[in-house]
């Protein structure tokens, strides 16, 4: 029981900490607004508009949580290292076991409101994704209203009951998101169409594919960061990511070597995690075939965490 006190003690200590961080909250914002802003401007779309949007949804979403992911990983594991605060919990009698995985359900946490943000822009952006050179604009002002109700919000919580500025912000800006799907439900008709428009949710399981590859880089990143600093552990991230961006072609070529084909087996194959083109031509994606994903993701998870908590079990603080 001691235990769970202390690892919900530091998780929440986490998740405020990381919520007041700057780089967190435009990290968030920014992939929203490329999320939803870039469909409208793009010229040619040649009868593609909903995969275009669809499509860059679902990379900002994996890029934008990568970046989410490892700087958050990095900067809380080491900053409690490098300031001493870390040595100071250690001293109370906190396992370090206790406190590496408190640290990652933090980071998680942060992680999974960046994809509720995330998956309710997809679902803007295919709605206000131009068709026949129109666009609904009535829900693209509903989106534009939310982002600049967050800040105000914010700075008038900061004033006046003295709230921290950033945390209000990227709290507001995952309350105010559901504004515009609101507004769009109560007029399912574009501006001149003159059609039924609902809301797109076939890519919902999309977006939960990409959450858990969101939640193996989590722990990927935790892992390297137990004994890198911030800048090697990206990089690090990243060169996992592209080998495992490749697994498939490398295991269909080591056919004829067991040891190297069970050596590139252990890589993570983020291949599983992207279904984009499954979703071509009114395709869908099995719910069926998203929860074995997850199984494997948390497979993955699991060692990633293991051999994290095995290294900054034996790192000096």
């Amino acid at each position: 029981m001691k235990a769970w006190r202390q690892f919900f003690a530091i998780w929440r200590l986490t998740v405020v900490e990381l919520a007041r961080d700057p780089l967190c909250v435009l990290l968030t914002a920014t992939a929203m607004i490329l999320t939803v802003l870039v469909p409208p401007i793009v010229s040619f779309q040649l009868g593609e508009e909903t995969r275009m949007a669809r499509d860059g949804a679902l990379a900002f979403q994996l890029v934008f949580g990568l970046l989410l992911a490892g700087l958050a990983a990095s900067s809380t594991l080491n900053r409690e290292l490098r300031e001493g605060t870390a040595a100071g919990i250690f001293c109370f009698g906190v396992p370090r076991g206790v406190f590496f995985l408190a640290k990652f359900a933090g980071v998680a946490t942060m992680v999974g409101w960046f994809v509720w943000c995330l998956i309710l822009s997809t679902v803007i952006s295919i709605r206000t994704a131009p068709r026949y050179f129109e666009t609904d604009f009535f829900t693209l002002n509903l989106f534009i209203l939310a982002l600049a109700l967050a800040p105000l919000g914010a700075a008038g919580l900061n004033f006046f009951a003295r709230r921290p500025f950033w945390s209000s912000v990227l709290l507001l800006l995952g309350a105010l998101l559901p504004l515009p799907l609101v507004g769009a439900a109560f007029r399912p008709s574009g501006e001149s169409w003159g059609l039924p428009l609902p809301l797109d949710w076939q890519t919902l399981p999309a977006n939960l594919l990409v959450a858990e590859a969101l939640l193996v880089l989590t722990a990927l990143c935790m892992m390297l960061a137990a004994r890198l600093d911030g800048l090697r552990t990206m990089a690090a991230a990243g060169v996992i990511v592209a080998l495992g961006l490749m697994a498939d072609y490398w295991l269909s070529g080591l056919q004829g070597h067991p040891i190297a084909h069970r050596l590139v087996s252990l890589l993570p194959n983020w291949q599983h995690f992207w279904m984009a083109d499954a979703l071509s031509g009114g395709g869908r994606v099995p719910w069926a075939y998203v929860l074995q994903a997850a199984g494997y993701a948390g497979l993955l998870s699991a060692g990633f965490l293991g051999i994290g908590a095995a290294l900054f079990a034996a790192r000096e603080v």
